[in-house]
């Protein structure tokens, strides 16, 4: 299996390259629900999701976990909106891209606690969490999994997760909702996609 990465444009550029490979099963890619948001994001895309991509499967369901940089002077969700509404504007929310699960994941956030937030939209997860490490932003909404070994080392505070009960990574974490934000509840799905024209055959064994 060959790995390619390619960041940018909220997925779009790693799914356009998988939407314009050869249709025979041996070109695959796993993509999120960017999939869906892009053609209402961007009006020039070279591709559409609809015609030249294929659904396999739904492989997975991930929540995510609000996490502030360790400086930043909030120790709950409660403390983040109090911070928030103190000073708005001020705080620095990272996401990997616009429309993304994290860039929505903010917006909902805003809206439901009433706060507002800067955004700053990065090319992939590497390099929003080595700004929130480094203080560049001082939120981010992320999967627990990827955040866990950063909450580990003390690099940054979770202070709450977006699922309707607790995460199984993060079990002394509290729900956004439980933590005073009542309503709130996501998740993000994760697919696999084949070029259109791939053969059913191929499909089903895949």
């Amino acid at each position: 299996v060959i790995i390619d990465n390619r960041p940018g444009g909220n997925t779009a550029v790693g799914v356009g390259l998988c939407a314009k490979g050869a249709p025979d099963g041996y070109t695959l890619c796993p993509s999120g629900s960017g999939v869906l948001f892009n053609p209402m994001l961007y009006r020039n895309m070279d591709y559409s999701p609809q015609k030249d991509l294929a659904a396999i499967t739904n492989m997975v369901l991930i929540d995510g976990v609000i996490t502030v940089s360790a400086s930043l002077p909030a120790n709950s969700i409660k403390e983040l909106i109090e911070l928030a509404r103190t000073k708005p504007g001020t705080i620095n929310w990272g996401s990997i891209g616009i429309g993304s699960a994290s860039h929505l994941y903010m917006e909902w956030f805003q809206a439901k606690a009433g706060v507002k937030f800067t955004h700053i939209p990065y090319k992939g997860s590497p390099e929003v969490i080595r700004a929130l490490i480094t203080d560049e932003i001082q939120a981010l909404t992320n999967s627990p999994g990827v955040m866990l070994p950063h909450v580990k080392a003390g690099k940054v505070k979770p202070l709450g997760t977006s699922g309707r009960k607790r995460s199984a990574s993060l079990p002394d974490v509290p729900t956004i909702a439980e933590a005073g934000v009542p309503g709130y509840e996501v998740d993000v799905w994760y697919g696999l996609f084949v070029p259109r024209g791939t053969p059913a055959a191929v499909v089903a064994r895949v």
